[in-house]
């Protein structure tokens, strides 16, 4: 009886220690038969992934430039260290899993006009992936990418210059079939460089199991384009989403939903949803949502996000969305986002509390609603309705351009039972460049009736203007008549942040901002701060808030000080990236303003030094000059050309308007010092005057695409 023991003892041997296999996936392959081991063995469908079973550690790989038109599955789970990871081999074009079929068929008409057979309505018709214009009879079909379905005669009509079997190839004329491309209920998956596009409900979805990350995707022309989770998923943790493209959905670019634990999203990129496919595209719609109506969802952490033109008026388009999050131990983090032309609010928190955010910039965010709706489309926004709370909640160091309104705090005027706005904390946050007003706080947020304890101090809001502030229902005009009504200082900078170039996106603070070192000291969990240079989603550079100068800044930036005189005391640097912050036991810190502390600067180790040229070394006004950066282990840069306009590029270039001579200052950073280098340009003769602003400011938005 030993001898059958000892063998089941070493086959159990074997198989902990069987190495991961790697298997792939070939649009073009024969079949199926295959063992699927090597590149000329390989499978040819996703049935057969879904059809099978895989080890913890195992590879799954489909080949670039293959589209499979089916949905995946993974049929098994990996274990920790261990995940079964789903990826890309070859060159060229990620692999996608589309939830679309193609039409195909195709019978001229007359004309340009052509027609298939299609018994449903397709709702959506993509042509060589362009949104088709759908229209209401055949007769109005003149332009390329028109299409009409006719009911009576279960046809689908199409304008086109040629037959569409031969002249749309890329891919060709496709319409949406499928509710998913892949499904996420395993634990420890890995999905890397896929592109999932064109499904009914969200391309990534299901109830989704543990510890799975999703990262450098595309995902694209789904109603969503990420969702996870629901109402009655099972709990589920772990998950990262990060470093992929979520554009062109018709809802969200990313939902996470209900039942979700230690949550992480960064480094994503969500553009365009509700924009190019509209159709089925309901209101509250944007780039990032996590929703929740079970009190069970807790730490999620949303950071390095670029999110920009999201819906497209205003009851859409949300750049960061909150909603129903009542976190029962941690909280949801919001910080480093980069919010732009969202038309109705960069951050809403909505019937939500225990929000903590920080360090964003908010650009041209809530620019679109009516006057007399039952809200205001907002830059930051806190609101709540029935009988939830929307208390708690921090925030810190933001930086807002271009909003109606710059922050608002305000219960909902409907459905009003017994919900709450207590002890909401607004912070060190610059608003700028606003067309309604700078502030509106009432109905709870103004700390009467629905609400206490709700802080709004070392805030700039600007100079004084008309109606500038909203205070429970009336405005103000003046700080001092704000202060008035709140009953006591708010500690506000009352002057222009001298923002670097507002209307272009640049919220990074010139030299001359009142803004620097005039904030107060909100903790160190909220001492990490944007450097100048940082770029989204890629390339976030950050900060200690006591890396130099002597005080907190106010804004989402902190300024470049140059080092001292060699000798100063040197700071021990923060180690690591961000901190992730600490919730307040019993709520958040008190609202008694905390002083700013003094940092002591450092002189620079010798391994680091500022230091640039430039070119030509007698330019003419009007004249491009060249600068470029020599300096020795900088990581951020920011310029100062000496005639009031600044850049944080590495190696701009600048003109002058006028002759004279000009001090040119170059602050580095190397993350934890800084130093400082000076030249002086003189500019001579007469030139024609001829500036690039683009380039000079080093705008961080780009241009939509891949």
């Amino acid at each position: 009886m030993r001898k059958p023991i000892v063998l089941s003892a070493i086959a159990l041997l074997s198989a902990w220690w069987a190495p991961s296999a790697t298997y792939y996936v070939d649009c073009a392959a024969s079949g199926d038969g295959g063992a699927g081991t090597s590149t000329s063995t390989a499978w040819k469908t996703v049935g057969r992934i879904n059809g099978g079973s895989f080890s913890p550690g195992d590879s799954i790989l489909f080949k670039r430039g293959c589209t499979w038109r089916e949905t995946l599955w993974p049929p098994s789970s990996g274990t920790s260290g261990h995940p079964i990871i789903f990826g890309a081999y070859g060159t060229g074009a990620n692999p996608v899993i589309s939830g679309a079929d193609l039409i195909t068929n195709w019978t001229l008409d007359s004309g340009n006009v052509y027609w298939a057979s299609r018994a449903t309505d397709p709702g959506i018709v993509f042509i060589n992936n362009t949104v088709g214009n759908k229209k209401t009879s055949r007769g109005a079909l003149t332009a390329q990418f028109s299409w009409f379905w006719d009911s009576g005669a279960s046809r689908l009509y199409l304008y086109a210059p040629g037959d569409p079997d031969a002249y749309y190839t890329s891919p060709g004329v496709e319409y949406r079939v499928r509710n998913q491309c892949i499904g996420l209920g395993r634990d420890y998956l890995v999905f890397d460089g896929l592109t999932a596009e064109k499904s009914l409900y969200a391309n990534f979805s299901g109830n989704p199991g543990n510890y799975g990350i999703i990262r450098n995707c595309i995902t694209q022309y789904g109603d969503n384009g990420i969702s996870m989770g629901g109402m009655q998923a099972p709990l589920y943790t772990g998950w990262e989403i990060h470093d992929n493209v979520c554009r062109y959905n018709a809802v969200m670019g990313i939902s996470i939903l209900c039942r979700g634990t230690h949550i992480k999203v960064y480094r994503n990129e969500c553009y365009e949803n509700d924009t190019v496919i509209t159709d089925t595209g309901g209101g509250w719609t944007g780039g990032i949502k996590i929703w929740d109506s079970t009190n069970t969802m807790d730490n999620i952490d949303i950071y390095e996000n670029y999110c920009y033109t999201n819906g497209r008026r205003w009851d859409r388009g949300v750049g960061i969305w909150v909603d129903e999050v009542q976190p029962p131990s941690g909280s949801i983090l919001i910080h480093h986002n980069y919010l732009g032309d969202n038309p109705d609010v960069g951050i809403l928190i909505e019937i939500s509390s225990h929000s903590r955010v920080w360090e964003n910039v908010i650009w041209n965010c809530g620019t679109s609603t009516p006057l007399g709706q039952a809200w205001n489309s907002a830059g930051i926004s806190i609101s709540s309705r029935l009988n939830y709370a929307g208390s708690n909640n921090l925030i810190y160091n933001n930086t807002i351009y271009g909003s109606q309104v710059g922050i608002n705090v305000w219960l909902d005027n409907y459905q009003l039972t017994t919900a709450r706005l207590d002890n909401n904390l607004v912070k060190n946050n610059i608003v700028f460049g606003y067309t309604l007003r700078a502030l509106s706080a009432g109905r709870g947020g103004d700390n009467v009736t629905y609400g206490s304890g709700n802080v709004y101090e070392y805030n700039c809001f600007g100079p004084e203007s008309s109606n500038f502030i909203e205070w429970g229902g009336s405005y103000k005009s003046t700080y001092g008549a704000w202060e008035a009504a709140y009953g006591g200082s708010t500690h506000s900078v009352q002057a222009d942040p001298q923002l670097t170039n507002g209307t272009g996106g640049d919220l990074t603070l010139r030299a001359t901002s009142p803004c620097i070192d005039a904030g107060a000291d909100v903790g160190p969990s909220y001492g990490t701060a944007l450097l100048p240079g940082s770029s989204w989603p890629g390339n976030v550079l950050t900060g200690n808030q006591s890396m130099s100068g002597t005080g907190w800044e106010i804004g989402a930036y902190v300024f470049p000080a140059a080092a001292p005189p060699p000798g100063s005391p040197t700071p021990t640097p923060t180690p690591g990236g961000p901190p992730t912050p600490t919730p307040t036991p019993g709520g958040p810190p008190t609202s008694t303003p905390t002083p700013t502390r003094t940092r002591t600067p450092t002189a620079p180790p010798s391994t680091f030094g500022a230091s640039f040229t430039f070119s030509p070394s007698l330019p003419t006004n009007g004249q491009q000059v060249q600068f470029s950066d020599s300096s020795i282990g900088a990581s951020a840069w920011s310029w100062d050309f000496g005639d009031g306009t600044q850049s944080s590029l590495r190696d701009p270039a600048h003109s002058y308007a006028t002759r004279g001579v000009y001090t040119v200052a170059l602050w580095v950073s190397n993350g934890v010092n800084w130093s400082k280098a000076e030249k002086t340009v003189t500019v001579t003769g007469s030139g024609r005057v001829r500036r690039n602003l683009a380039v000079e400011n080093g705008l961080p938005r780009r241009t939509p695409g891949e």
